[in-house]
């Protein structure tokens, strides 16, 4: 009999007691299992003197934190490192013999660290004979013996003590962290971008107009927006605690939108606004632009309002007034025979009675419960609940799908297409609708002609004159500006010159209603239709040739 089956006929006979009564692993379909051949390696042998009666030798995977995907990929260099150290262990089972001692091994730890360093494995063998057991704090030593120093889960380590059939398995004893790029600063926006949109569900003289343009005022010191700052990368370590290359990525600052009259918090994490007013976004940055309030009793009939910043009017504006403002004109009220020019948008409550002599020019929009008699000039857009015997221009939409949304004669003369409920009336007036080119700017082609001209006129009046220093300075400043306005003009009649055929609106509908009466007529490009009886929901389209169709469907 040999050394080793004479270890194993005391085992059997109780002469040699383990620790603890040890059971066999069970088998799990989600572990990793390790074989080894029953015979003829140390291994086998060495998992045979704890488990005698067990002819199996499958070595079972336990990780808690789903890692042993790690084990796998290096099964067979685990399984030739796992029989050298049950070797070692036999070996040292044979020299107790030969000196005459008795077989008594402590309890052992096979620890693993895989080649990239980021994962620790540990695997502990039993106790032979009257050996010792390893407690939880000889068990962290011996990790941190073998090289295991960082992400240990202590833990875990910890309840090892008290864990039953602890043999045989592998443990993950330690992860090391991956690098992590640090996140970009970015900014939360307490103010909207864009505060305009359709109203296209409910009446617009049920809108709040006030809540709609203005809940964009803002106190002095107000906060804008947060900036929020970058985070640093963080360097990966092993479970050796060696640090990863390369270095992460350190996060960007956020580019922060500061425009006029905003400036930072003395932490810089806030944008404030440095005066009251109302926010708006223009390019790329917030800005902060004054409000003149007008009240009622400021009696604004009798004088003519100018503001470099937006005009709110709290009620309503008689007739002869001009109003001009640089940003954005709110009034409450009706607006009569009136004037008004806004470099940004114009929201009127109520509405407009023109008379036939109001002019209303935006360079953004025009929104208004009703438009009635008036000229109407939008670069973008213009909607209302209804639009009667008016003229308007716009180098967008014009929509009438609010209240009665209705457009009833006049001319409407827009690029980007109509949409309204009515057009025309029953008594089949005439209500022409175009649709291409640029209307807008048309309007701005004659203003520039006709100051072009009075320009002309008063360098032919000087020209005139008897020659003196202030002539010649007059002549200097006249022909500069003569040259700007020339500049100006140009540009506008090289853009007038492209094809009017509004190429965008090919295979769309450029015109949609619910209900078009005699008397509409539609001009698209050089074509027009006109309208001679009542239709139903119909659409105008412009197909691929160019032709229009109309379409109805009842």
């Amino acid at each position: 009999m040999n050394k080793l089956e004479t270890l194993f006929a005391r085992k059997q006979s109780g002469i040699t007691p383990d620790a603890n009564h040890y059971k066999p692993p069970e088998p799990s379909s989600t572990a990793l299992t390790i074989a080894f051949p029953p015979k003829f390696n140390a291994f086998a042998d060495l998992y045979r003197l704890s488990y005698v009666k067990d002819s199996q030798s499958a070595i079972l995977v336990s990780c808690t934190s789903l890692r042993q995907e790690a084990l796998v990929h290096d099964a067979e260099k685990i399984k030739i490192k796992l029989i050298d150290f049950a070797a070692t262990r036999l070996k040292q089972l044979y020299a107790l013999q030969e000196a005459g001692y008795p077989p008594n091994l402590d309890e052992d730890i096979f620890v693993y660290i895989t080649e990239d360093e980021m994962l620790g494995f540990f695997l502990l063998v039993p106790s032979i004979g009257n050996g010792r057991v390893l407690t939880s704090s000889k068990i962290l030593q011996l990790l941190i013996d073998h090289g295991i120093t960082y992400g240990l889960d202590l833990e875990f380590i910890h309840s090892l003590a008290d864990r039953e059939n602890r043999y045989f398995h592998f443990y993950l004893a330690a992860c090391g962290t991956e690098p992590v790029d640090g996140t970009d600063g970015y900014i939360v926006e307490l103010y909207q971008q864009e505060i305009y949109s359709a109203i296209e569900d409910t009446e617009l003289r049920h809108v709040d107009f006030a809540r709609l343009n203005l809940s964009k005022r803002i106190q002095k010191n107000g906060v804008i927006c947060e900036i929020v700052p970058p985070t640093s990368g963080h360097s990966g370590i092993t479970v050796t605690r060696n640090l990863l290359l390369p270095p992460p990525r350190d996060g960007q600052p956020a580019k922060i939108p500061m425009g006029r009259n905003t400036c930072l918090s003395e932490n810089g994490r806030y944008l404030i606004a440095q005066t009251a007013g109302r926010v708006d976004f223009v390019g790329d940055s917030f800005q902060v632009k004054s409000v003149l309030d007008v009240h009622p009793g400021s009696d604004p009939e009798e004088e003519d309002i100018k503001f470099l910043g937006d005009i709110h009017i709290h009620g309503d504006i008689g007739p002869g007034v001009s109003i001009r403002a640089t940003g954005s004109i709110l009034i409450d009220g009706v607006v009569q025979d009136c004037t008004i020019e806004a470099g940004e948008n114009i929201i009127v409550q109520d509405g407009i009675q023109g008379l036939g002599n109001s002019v209303v020019r935006a360079h953004k929009s025009v929104y208004a419960g009703y438009l009635e008699r008036c000229t109407i000039y939008a670069r973008e857009s213009v909607q209302a609940n209804c639009i009667v015997d008016c003229r308007v221009y716009s180098n967008g939409t014009v929509t009438a799908r609010t209240g009665p949304g209705a457009i009833v004669s006049g001319s409407i003369h827009c690029s980007g297409g109509v949409s309204a409920r009515i057009i025309g009336s029953k008594a089949a007036v005439h209500t022409k609708i175009t649709i291409g080119g640029s209307p807008y700017d048309m309007s701005d082609r004659k203003e520039i002609i006709s100051e072009l001209e009075v320009i002309n006129e008063s360098i032919q009046q000087l020209s005139e004159q008897p020659e003196t220093a202030e002539t010649k300075a007059a002549l200097s400043k006249l022909r500069l500006n003569q040259y700007v306005v020339q500049m100006k003009l140009n540009k506008l009649q090289k853009e007038a010159q492209a094809d009017q055929f509004p190429s965008n609106l090919k295979d769309a509908h450029p015109l949609v209603c619910d209900r078009i009466y005699p008397g509409g007529c539609i001009v698209i490009g050089d074509r027009s239709i006109e309208i001679d009886r009542e239709k139903i929901n119909c659409t105008i389209s412009v197909n691929g040739d160019g032709s229009i169709s109309l379409a109805e469907s009842r």
